[in-house]
């Protein structure tokens, strides 16, 4: 379950401060203003200002999933009470934490006339929030491998509570916390990717449905689009408005997009004539000499291939040069494709001026005569 800091608070409680929760940047420079200080990074779906109208399923520990007006799961919240500590003293403090549906960072939110302090007491500025708000969002930081004993440079039994023990900075996170204030910022960090993440990412991850995932890979943040496509469900149905979608991001000049995109597609689903169009189509449409060669290797993997395919590939052979030739002619004979069609359309290509050309051409047609006999 969620991980959980002290106490938990009703429905009603936690949904009235969400409500004013945009997922959209949000700066407040006041910290004991009228208004909640809420900053936040991109969200996966753009929100609108109507959430009660909106589901809340609830997961205890004061955790909820909110879902859109079309029933796809939208975004997660949970509100932590706890205590922020310097010179040994402590006083409350209440914030909600935002998550995507994939469980990345989208935000905080602090209730009205609730701000964050640092060491000296000196309340958070604007650039603090600005910087506290970019370190929860890198899920990347050492906080996880670092104890809390470590943040600070004195001896290993200090006082341990949040802002409490005095000393400088390690210089191993001087860098990457907020001044003043690096027990809030290890805290908060441990918080947002921590056991709620993991309990998210989880639940998400056991209802998701074609929809989202449609949903996910065409309007959301890249680094959801990489969670979605690195967990692609193997039994989930692929309508003609997926495949369009996978097909684009293989098109897409975002390499790491693309090859995971590819990846996303296992060998048992490559016995659907439609997919195996889709990556061909995709092949076609390629300028990286590098995703062709990963689409025409995926392609090897298929039990057949598909008479699109092979009707598309023989079209386009006396098109190709350099290895994307060697590559389709080794598919071709992988499948043992030889119909007449395919070998006279090979067998134009001995007539090509490039001396490459020809041998590629000649040897698939010696490899063909010696399978035949």
């Amino acid at each position: 379950m969620p991980f959980r800091i002290e106490s938990s608070t009703t429905i009603h409680t936690v949904f009235r401060s969400c409500l004013p929760f945009a997922l959209l940047l949000c700066i407040n420079s006041c910290f004991l203003s009228k208004k909640a200080i809420r900053y936040s990074v991109e969200p996966t779906f753009t929100a609108n200002n109507d959430d009660q109208k909106k589901k809340l399923t609830s997961f205890g520990d004061s955790l909820f999933l909110v879902e859109a007006k079309d029933g796809l799961p939208d975004y997660y919240f949970q509100q932590y009470n706890t205590g922020v500590c310097y010179d040994n003293k402590c006083r409350p403090l209440s914030i909600s934490i935002y998550w995507s549906v994939t469980g990345r960072y989208l935000g905080f939110e602090l209730p009205k006339e609730e701000f964050l302090s640092k060491t000296d007491h000196e309340p958070f500025v604007p650039e603090d929030y600005e910087f506290l708000n970019k370190l929860l969002a890198n899920p990347d930081l050492p906080f996880a491998d670092i104890e809390y004993y470590e943040l600070m440079d004195q001896p290993s039994d200090a006082v341990e509570s949040v802002d409490a023990v005095s000393g400088a900075t390690s210089a191993r996170v001087s860098n990457i916390v907020v001044k003043g204030a690096v027990y809030t910022t290890y805290s908060l960090w441990n918080i947002v990717h921590g056991r709620s993440q993991e309990f998210i990412q989880e639940h998400t991850g056991s209802i998701v449905t074609t929809h989202l995932i449609e949903k996910i890979l065409r309007d959301s943040n890249r680094s959801d689009k990489v969670w979605v496509l690195e967990r692609f469900p193997e039994n989930i149905e692929m309508t003609s408005l997926l495949l369009d979608t996978i097909e684009a991001l293989i098109v897409n000049s975002d390499f790491h997009l693309a090859y995971t995109a590819i990846h996303a597609i296992k060998a048992p689903r490559l016995n659907s004539e439609a997919i195996q169009e889709m990556l061909f189509k995709a092949y076609a449409k390629s300028n990286d000499p590098s995703i062709k060669s990963l689409i025409i290797s995926k392609l090897g993997q298929a039990p057949f291939l598909s008479n699109g395919v092979i009707n598309v590939s023989r079209s386009c052979v006396d098109e190709l040069k350099g290895q994307e030739l060697v590559d389709l002619l080794k598919l071709l004979k992988k499948h043992e494709v030889k119909d007449d069609q395919t070998l006279q359309a090979v067998e134009n290509l001995l007539s090509s001026d490039n001396v490459f050309i020809v041998r590629q051409a000649q040897k698939f047609l010696k490899q063909i005569q010696i399978s035949n006999e």
